[in-house]
């Protein structure tokens, strides 16, 4: 199955991808419905799910077949693009951008409209505006899609930020004094249809603390979202138990984010497009509006999804702006 998944997605455009041949065949189907036809077997419908699963954070029977393989084909698992661990964890690669950046960036100052004429754009937050030549947004789809445009944007962009949902995931982390499973010579890493389909080893390389990182992803995630907190950390603790052994029923501190009760992220990890929406309104999702130019990991041609995406995908808007300015 992985070898009839990697042909298709080498014959993915990856920049234009409603442009790979048989485009529409492919957008036409969910991933679910091309396992349905492609193989009898549960366990390999399984792994190819759980890799959508645990790639997009998206339903694979709401996730387009032809997405799917372009997203692979962007960042494919032979360059195992998730190998590797900052040390000090990702979020400092923004504190210290911001640090570079200093009084130049605004916070709390959500961006309600984006207004542009033949000379400038005029954007405006909450209490004040800002004007530029250009500007970039870069957010994820349907939080672009809330901001007010005047004049509006074409509805083809329109409609894709429409269409364009988040993924849904929910992260934890499970703190223990030290790393003990690597004493029995585990991983740290599994791959389940329970709650928790994914853990890896977050730990530092001395292994103190010792942290399990665990992933509730796609349906599970939005019928965990209905449980209480106290719930979902007994539903996570319980599949770690049965994972791992009895020393993972105590952590010393357990963490949850769930992204999809974010405000400003909406869910995780990136957009995740259904059937339709490439092949119908793919050609909208990065074209410039007048003035308005847009980035973020979505919008990138290589790496879609990744910080390597958005870093590229900013690249490419600020360059545009450059040559058009």
């Amino acid at each position: 199955m992985w070898a009839l998944f990697r042909s298709l997605a080498a014959t993915a455009n990856v920049e234009r991808p409603w442009l790979t041949p048989d485009a529409a065949h492919l957008d036409a189907q969910t991933v679910t419905s091309w396992l349905s036809t492609a193989t009898s077997s549960e366990f390999a419908r399984f792994c190819v799910s759980n890799w959508v699963l645990n790639q997009e954070g998206g339903d694979p029977s709401a996730t387009s077949m032809l997405f799917a393989v372009a997203s692979y084909a962007s960042g494919p698992d032979e360059d195992q693009p998730e190998q590797s661990l900052f040390d000090g964890a990702a979020g400092q690669i923004s504190e210290r951008i911001a640090e570079e950046l200093g009084d130049r960036i605004h916070l709390e100052q959500p961006v309600v409209r984006i207004a542009q004429d033949a000379n400038r754009v005029t954007v405006t937050t909450g209490d004040r505006d800002y004007r530029a030549q250009f500007v970039v947004v870069a957010t994820p789809p349907y939080l672009a899609g809330a901001i007010d445009y005047s004049p509006p944007v074409p509805a083809r962009r329109m409609q894709f930020t429409q269409r364009a949902p988040m993924g849904s995931v929910l992260k934890y982390a499970a703190v223990y004094p030290t790393a003990w499973w690597r004493a029995k010579g585990l991983s740290g890493t599994t791959v389940s249809d329970g709650n928790v389909l994914l853990t890896a080893d977050s730990s530092p390389p001395n292994g103190k603390p010792g942290i399990l990182t665990g992933f509730v992803i796609g349906p599970a995630a939005i019928r965990f979202a209905d449980q209480p907190v106290d719930v979902r950390e007994q539903l996570v603790i319980s599949d770690l138990v049965t994972y791992f052994g009895e020393q993972a029923r105590h952590p010393i501190e357990f963490v949850e984010m769930n992204w999809p009760g974010e405000k400003w992220t909406g869910g995780a990890y990136n957009a995740v497009l259904a059937p339709g929406t490439l092949t119908s309104y793919g050609s909208a999702m990065s074209e410039p509006v007048g003035r308005i130019h847009w980035a973020g990991s979505e919008m990138a041609a290589k790496w879609t999804g990744y910080f390597e995406g958005a870093v590229q995908a900013g690249y490419a808007a600020a360059h545009a702006v450059l040559g058009s300015a």
